[in-house]
């Protein structure tokens, strides 16, 4: 029984195509570029909404009501008081 990797070593293997890394390369710049949109708008754009939404009702709230609405840092007791060392 002959070895196949002999005989994969002895067969002819035919020269790729001129344009061949220029197809793969515009085929695979096309899927990337779509899952970058994708990406995009599945994750950036949401997180954008509610960053800039925040900031729309904080200006309402400061608008309607005169105060600007701060969040309170939770204290965990686990702080120690600075000193002047």
């Amino acid at each position: 029984m002959p070895n196949l990797f002999e005989e994969l070593a002895e067969q002819e293997i035919p020269p790729l195509p001129a344009d061949f890394g220029k197809e793969v390369h515009e085929r695979v710049n096309r899927t990337l570029v779509a899952l970058q949109i994708l990406d995009l708008l599945w994750r950036g754009l949401p997180l954008a909404f509610l960053h800039f939404g925040r900031a729309v009702i904080g200006l309402l709230v400061f608008t309607l009501s005169g105060k600007f609405p701060v969040e309170k840092k939770r204290e965990t007791g686990d702080e120690k008081p600075a000193t002047g060392n």
